[in-house]
């Protein structure tokens, strides 16, 4: 096995605070991460239109910055998640 993929091991007799000797160990492991403020406001957005005008297209250049030039046909459903803030406020849309 390559030596670039071992896993470095802690010595089996090491002292009690052996574990908390790396920074990287320390606060963060025992650090709660916050959980993202709930959005202000849930929309869902129904984008309807007749075939091959752009409906997938327009939903994933405002929620991803992408666009691709040849697509194929979605087939089914598309649904996509979008947070925004305006006013201070996090509105959540949900774009089918």
């Amino acid at each position: 096995m390559d030596s670039r993929y071992d896993i470095p091991r802690r010595a089996a007799g090491g002292s009690a605070g052996s574990a908390n000797s790396s920074p990287a160990l320390g606060a963060q492991s025992r650090r709660r991460k916050m959980p993202p403020r709930p959005a202000d406001f849930k929309l869902q957005i129904i984008i309807i239109g007749s075939r091959g005008v752009g409906k997938t297209s327009i939903m994933e250049r405002f929620t991803d910055d992408t666009f691709c030039e040849a697509c194929k046909s979605t087939v089914g459903v598309d649904f996509k998640i979008k947070t925004v803030e305006l006013k201070g406020k996090k509105i959540r849309l949900q774009i089918w």
